[in-house]
């Protein structure tokens, strides 16, 4: 069992491939034309604009970044999620040792591979793209960590999973008796719980993770009665999406009385903290000053209008 996780991702992605990947998965997509009147070229356009519009503020400078994608652009996920399919796939076509098993998200890959193959393997996929590489990690007595599990490997070769703690995992979770919406607690606790069910495979194994985060909640001062799984709720989804919606400042005492009032027209409440930690640390972006924020016009050049 081996793990492959590629440096930097976002940031080693090339444009130009993505865009040449990007128009050649659209041109094989024979539903494109029931999703939007737009031709393929106009997408591949308004792409390569959002790829190569990357700007920012920096030590009182504007920069452009010349190579890769933005860190935190909705696009980029996507953009990287195709790039990553077309190296997987060059690698597979041109490998004459390739894994029994891959299994990727996003950057972090999980590989099936016999012992003697993979130096040779993972020297090949590091070549497959210059700008993208891969660090490896292998197991360690029979197993190894992917993501937030621990992959475990039987003796006659059957795979479980487990949670994985880190060794600086502190326990901490948000205080129930903190400032916060009922909710929000609700929510680390539904959490916690459902990651039992998804992550564990083994009913010994199970009831010993329920014990692990019952402890660590109550020691995050919640209440016995709020530690269990919670019922399904089977709610119309017609009225779910004839609903409005209300996001509000946690004011206790009174967002309760709010919902009551909203929640008889039909409007759902949700509440948010007033103030956040980004609200204290402060930004670590350059300020720009507020007179070139003020009265600022754009001008985009239009062919058919002057």
């Amino acid at each position: 069992m081996v793990s492959f996780d590629v440096v930097s991702l976002f940031t080693k992605i090339p444009i130009e491939l993505a865009l040449e990947i990007t128009q050649c998965r659209l041109m094989y997509w024979t539903e494109f034309g029931n999703y939007t009147n737009w031709s393929i070229e106009d997408v591949c356009q308004g792409l390569k604009i959002c790829l190569e519009s990357s700007f920012l503020h920096f030590r009182g400078k504007n920069c452009k970044q010349i190579f890769g994608t933005a860190m935190g652009s909705p696009v980029s996920t996507v953009v990287a999620n195709i790039v990553m399919e077309d190296i997987k796939s060059r690698a597979m076509k041109t490998s004459f040792c390739a894994p029994r098993l891959w299994k990727r998200c996003v950057n972090d890959t999980f590989v099936l591979i016999e012992q003697k193959h993979l130096t040779n393997f993972a020297d090949h996929i590091n070549k497959v793209e210059s700008s993208i590489k891969f660090t490896m990690e292998t197991e360690t007595n029979g197993s190894i960590p992917f993501l937030d599990v621990l992959v475990k490997k039987g003796a006659i070769g059957q795979i479980s999973t487990s949670a994985l703690r880190k060794s600086t995992r502190t326990g901490r979770y948000l205080n129930y008796r903190s400032e916060q919406p009922l909710q929000h607690n609700c929510s680390v606790v539904n959490t916690l719980l459902h990651r039992t069910d998804t992550i564990r495979n083994d009913k010994k194994d199970r009831q010993a993770e329920i014990a692990i985060v019952r402890t660590s909640l109550i020691e995050n001062g919640r209440p016995e009665c709020m530690i269990r799984f919670p019922k399904k709720r089977y709610e119309s989804k017609q009225k779910e999406k004839t609903r409005s919606l209300a996001v509000l400042p946690y004011y206790p005492g009174l967002i309760q009385k709010l919902k009551c009032c909203l929640s008889s027209h039909n409007i759902k409440v949700v509440s948010k903290p007033i103030r956040k930690i980004g609200d204290i640390l402060g930004s670590t972006k350059d300020p720009i000053n507020k007179n070139l924020r003020q009265g600022v016009i754009y001008s985009i050049p239009c062919h058919d209008y002057q």
